[in-house]
């Protein structure tokens, strides 16, 4: 255990006897290192929520961003059929001409619906 000397205004010394009385602390150098890993402790519990705050707003960006392309990709897989019924619409016989947009929906757009 290391010895040191340190000069502390009157204040902070009533300070740390309130703190010793208060928690029953048998000297000063004990109530002190329980102060500095008090203050350790909540600095990496900030540490911790300022990274995961972080993270989440990472992902929270990345889920927006994929939402919005399914929903273009789905935007334009619709164009796509509706421009292949024009298509078949006036190069086939009438019965063949539409191409059904319900029967060809992509597996993953039937199971979120």
């Amino acid at each position: 255990m290391a010895r040191k000397e340190f000069h502390i205004t009157d204040q902070n010394a009533t300070y740390i006897k309130e703190i010793k009385k208060e928690l029953g602390f048998k000297s000063e150098g004990k109530t002190i290192n329980y102060i500095i890993q008090t203050f350790a402790e909540k600095q990496r519990d900030f540490s911790l929520a300022k990274f995961m705050e972080d993270h989440y707003e990472e992902n929270r960006k990345l889920t927006t961003h994929i939402r919005l392309g399914v929903n273009s990709a789905e935007k334009t897989t619709q164009e796509i059929k509706e421009m292949l019924n024009n298509y078949f619409l006036f190069n086939r016989e009438p019965e063949e001409a539409f191409f059904p947009i319900e029967k060809d929906k992509h597996f993953i757009t039937q199971k979120a619906e």
